[in-house]
């Protein structure tokens, strides 16, 4: 029988839910104690998680008091050694630890969590021991079978050493569940599909399924504070997994965020004199008369989040008020010609100073305010006359848009059109004045400010995208 989470497999087999209780063995890794590495996986904060140090009877009674109010007087449980590499030691001093765990009748199964690479025979000797007492499941972390991406978290061990250890674990008769991690970077949905159908191959029990977490005091929160790593948006994530339960979970923080732009509605229905500091560009489009106080490309922005709240929960208001905003939207910024970017309250009520800026275009058709069938002139001036080749004269109104973020708006919307030639061609004319002048890449269309900017690395994805994964170099650049 096939089960779809741990839960209804459980209280199938017990009759009841049961819980984890996170326990820690003590050990260390390979990949932290110089064996492998010394800095351990890219996501690992080397302070280990949930379980507290000690002898295991008083981890397990620490344990059940975090979950006592919940689990009631009759509840089971799995012993779940979790932090770190819980194989990765002495086999008579696991087995004291194992046993120790075990021990309590209300324990059902004895959970190990291990790298494939830590399961020597006097490992699996002890393992095949303790599975005739009490269940005993190993959790390998695999991650990702793709070779670029465990290079980059730095696993340390091949493919094969998985598929050896499943295959040994099978044969004496332990389960065996397998971690997969959703969004890692440069991984596609397919990618991770691939994976997945893998680990169903493999012999393995379960899969467990992490969307990717940046942790603090990690390489890998490093990587995302410098802008080279992008976590996987709510929709995005769901679309992926299927993981319904999470999109629950966040509902009310979703709602919340929601509940927190409800005041600045103003009669239109746009957002009016937000707090603090309203962000669209480095450009003109970012001085404070044309940002407040009615900025569309921010209500664009808003209208898009209505949209995608209204679909992840089946909200049907949500998305009316979303098409609602967008009309608004359409009717009060569009001139006949371009998207003008603000409108100002005045004595007589909100008036349109006449504002354009180039990002406010790009804003449109990214949010979906906009679409090339419904606005096909702006859509081929935009293609056509904009972007680095833009002419000195052309539509002298229109303020230019900046590298942060309206120049890569505009290669993303050139990306999803399918429009790779015209695309290589803006990439050369943005990127290759960087390379000729320092060689990085930079936060704004002149190194006026950082020029070493994780934000323009996205570069590489649609060359990526272009050429594939092995080779992203291109000519002229």
């Amino acid at each position: 029988m096939y089960w779809n989470d741990l839960n209804s497999r459980l209280k199938a087999e017990y009759g009841c839910k049961v819980y984890k209780l996170a326990l820690s063995s003590g050990c260390s890794c390979p990949n932290r104690d110089g064996t492998l590495d010394t800095r351990g996986c890219i996501f690992c904060d080397g302070a280990g998680a949930f379980a507290e140090a000690g002898a295991i009877p008083d981890q397990l009674a620490a344990a059940r008091l975090r979950v006592a109010a919940k689990a009631g007087t009759d509840a089971k449980y799995i012993a779940y050694f979790q932090s770190f590499t819980n194989t990765y030691g002495d086999a008579d001093r696991l087995r004291a630890l194992y046993q120790a765990a075990m021990a309590p009748e209300d324990v059902v199964i004895l959970s190990i969590a291990t790298r494939p690479d830590c399961l020597g025979p006097d490992i699996l000797g002890l393992l095949e021991d303790l599975n005739r007492v009490k269940p005993v499941w190993l959790e390998l972390g695999l991650q990702t079978i793709h070779p670029e991406s465990a290079r980059y978290l730095r696993r340390g061990y091949d493919l094969s050493v998985f598929d050896r250890a499943v295959k040994d674990l099978k044969a004496i008769g332990v389960t065996v569940i397998v971690h997969q991690i959703l969004g890692l970077p440069g991984e596609t949905p397919e990618m991770m599909a691939e994976t997945a159908r893998y680990i169903g191959q493999s012999g393995a029990d379960g899969v467990k399924l992490h969307l990717l977490h940046v942790l603090r005091n990690t390489d890998l929160a490093a990587e995302w504070q410098a802008g080279r790593v992008q976590t996987l948006e709510l929709e995005e994530y769901i679309k992926r997994s299927g993981d319904c339960a999470f999109a629950e979970r966040a509902k009310s923080r979703v709602y919340g965020l929601i509940q927190y732009f409800a005041p600045f509605e103003n009669e239109c229905g746009l957002l009016e004199k937000l707090e603090k500091w309203v962000f669209v560009e480095w450009s003109r489009a970012n001085d404070p008369d044309v940002v407040q106080d009615v900025n569309f490309p921010t209500n664009m922005l808003y209208a898009r989040m209505l949209q995608i709240a209204g679909r992840l929960y089946g909200d049907s208001a949500l998305l009316e008020k979303s098409q609602k905003l967008q009309e608004t939207i359409r009717q009060r910024s569009f001139n006949g010609l371009f998207f003008t970017d603000n409108e100002r309250r005045t004595a007589h009520g909100l008036e349109n100073p006449g504002n354009i800026t180039e990002v406010c275009q790009y804003y449109a058709f990214f949010m979906g305010t906009a679409d090339k069938r419904i606005y096909p002139e702006l859509w081929q001036t935009l293609v056509q006359k904009f972007g680095p080749h833009r002419a000195a004269d052309c539509c002298p109104d229109v303020a230019p848009a900046n590298a942060f973020i309206g120049d890569y708006l505009r290669l993303e919307l050139l990306y999803l059109d399918g429009q790779t030639e015209k695309l290589l061609q803006d990439l050369k004319e943005y990127f290759t004045p960087m390379a000729e002048r320092t060689g990085t890449l930079w936060e704004h269309d002149q190194p006026s400010a950082s020029c070493c900017h994780g934000f323009a690395s996205h570069v590489l994805y649609w060359l990526a995208k272009i050429y594939g994964t092995e080779k992203t170099q291109y000519a002229g650049a």
